[in-house]
């Protein structure tokens, strides 16, 4: 696979602009995003996708200011049942499944943001672009993953912990919610 001309671009061209907005999608999901870019940016795209337990902040303060400085416009969206999202419908409560969460982001990425962006997602975040490249192509001009979560998940990690060391786990599980 070759690496789009746009990933390589190293000098800052401008200023960096910062914007907000809250996505109401389709799906009945409003969830915040922040983009960053160079004034005069020319490169590519980017969505950061974060993982459980975190929000767009997790790429707020370092990697779309990197991402924008190196001429791409970052964009950072928290997902569904995170920070500030709000939902409407039958999965406003309870379990959200990663299906909800594909949805979500083929309705951001058709109804929110311009076409051609590159999915940079971590830990929970690479299920959910590893479906949407697997489901919908046409969206996604490309996908990093940084320790993603396996296609299969995690639950056969997470029982092995428990069998092993019951207290690390409740100390782990303790540390997440806190």
């Amino acid at each position: 696979m070759q690496v789009p001309a746009w990933l390589w671009v190293i000098a800052p061209v401008g200023a960096i602009v910062s914007s907000r907005g809250v996505a109401r999608l389709s799906t009945g999901a409003s969830l915040p995003y922040v983009t960053m870019a160079d004034e005069k940016a020319a490169g590519g795209r980017v969505l950061c996708v974060h993982g459980t337990f975190h929000d767009l902040r997790c790429y707020e303060e370092h990697w779309l200011p990197y991402f924008a400085a190196h001429g791409l416009e970052a964009t950072a969206v928290s997902l569904r049942g995170t920070a500030e999202s709000e939902v409407e419908g039958a999965r406003a409560s309870g379990r959200i499944k990663l299906s909800d969460h594909v949805a979500d982001m083929e309705a951001f990425l058709s109804e929110a943001v311009p076409p051609g962006h590159a999915i940079v997602a971590h830990s929970f975040g690479g299920p959910i672009a590893m479906e949407l490249v697997r489901a919908r192509r046409d969206l996604v001009a490309g996908a990093a993953l940084a320790c993603s979560v396996p296609p299969s998940g995690n639950a056969a990690m997470t029982w092995r912990t428990v069998r092993r060391s019951p207290c690390e786990a409740v100390l782990i599980t303790r540390g997440f919610a806190l």
